[in-house]
């Protein structure tokens, strides 16, 4: 029989393992919030006449997805180069992957917030497109 039952156990919980980042975690919201200013760029500049630049911020929201991604992989122990070229080559798929990645080490669980984004900017700016008039 333990002689003080009250008493601090000896050997570590599982949530004394996790590594906790400090702060707010202003890199996942960033990375949250980044395609869905891009959805809304592509369907302002399609709704609005001009199509033909969907590219600059298609790929402003790649590469800046890509930097926000390396900066905050190191944070959580995630290899980045890998999850980069994911996101890269299909980020449909491998931006929610890296948040449920993000999750089992740590970081605040975000997988619903991360296919919502993907759905803005891959539908949003198509959305938003046909309402400001744009005619394919």
């Amino acid at each position: 029989m333990d002689p003080n039952p009250y008493a601090a156990p000896s050997a570590p919980l599982l949530e004394d393992t996790v590594v906790r980042a400090p702060g707010a975690d202003v890199l996942g919201n960033l990375l949250l919030g980044l395609p869905v200013v891009g959805g809304l760029g592509i369907g302002i500049l399609a709704g609005t006449g001009h199509a033909d630049l969907n590219l600059v911020p298609t790929a402003a929201t790649l590469l800046g997805s890509i930097v926000l991604l390396l900066m905050d992989a190191g944070r959580w122990r995630i290899r980045g180069p890998r999850w980069a070229l994911g996101f890269f080559c299909l980020m449909l798929i491998a931006y929610p992957l890296y948040f449920r990645e993000r999750a089992k080490r740590g970081a605040p669980p975000r997988l619903a917030l991360a296919i919502a984004s993907m759905l803005s900017f891959h539908l949003g700016g198509t959305v938003l497109a046909l309402l400001l008039g744009y005619k394919p």
